[in-house]
């Protein structure tokens, strides 16, 4: 077996399948709204890890465009508090 199967069959068990897997298992915990927002997060891992095992440099605009990205998945999944809502669905 050629270093290049061993690599495509740990992509498609570890990158895709337990990927999909875990995103399930938080579409039934959390929701498919808020787990959703976790798809814009793949491209911070991807970042972590090219700079992690690769070497590659990590520039300022990644680390500002993660930052953007990681506080947008925060204030998304923010709670929300019952009488605010309760207004806001009044209001409408």
């Amino acid at each position: 077996m050629t270093i290049a199967a061993v690599g495509l069959a740990f992509l498609g068990l570890f990158g895709t399948a337990l990927a999909y897997i875990w995103f399930y298992d938080g579409v039934q915990t959390i929701g498919p709204a808020r787990s959703a927002v976790f798809v814009n997060l793949v491209p911070i891992a991807a970042i972590a890890l090219a700079v992690l095992l690769l070497g590659e440099p990590l520039e300022r605009s990644m680390v500002v465009g993660g930052s953007l990205v990681v506080a947008g998945a925060f204030v998304i999944n923010w709670p929300v508090r019952a009488e605010a809502a309760t207004a806001a669905a009044v209001s409408d």
